[in-house]
């Protein structure tokens, strides 16, 4: 199991995250990796695709999209993703014939 640490009501920062193998008996922390100190996007979503878990992450220029592999525990960025301050519905992740798919809104509107 992987605790993200997210907040519903805002970006959260954060520079670990917690797992737990079935079995053992405590949580242990995982460094985020090379999106320390960014914020998780929960309106964006959560996907988990063969073993690896997806989200996006935000910082003042710059968001990604980050991945979890489950296997070796290591947190990696995937894309970059054109930044929209100010605007955390612009991003929805998505499973697509067992790989992640962006959904990427402009500012028109339009996807």
């Amino acid at each position: 199991m992987v605790h993200v640490p997210c907040s519903i009501s805002k970006a959260y920062k954060f520079d670990d995250m917690q797992v737990l193998t079935l079995g053992e008996a405590s949580w242990r922390k995982v460094p985020a990796g090379p999106v320390e100190g960014a914020r998780c996007n929960l309106d964006a979503g959560i996907v988990s695709v063969d073993g690896v878990t997806y989200w996006v992450i935000e910082s003042a220029k710059l968001s990604w999209a980050v991945s979890f592999d489950l296997e070796s525990e290591e947190v990696t960025r995937v894309k970059g993703l054109p930044a929209q301050p100010g605007r955390p519905d612009h991003y929805h992740l998505t499973e697509v014939n067992g790989r992640l798919g962006i959904v990427v809104r402009s500012l028109s509107g339009t996807i």
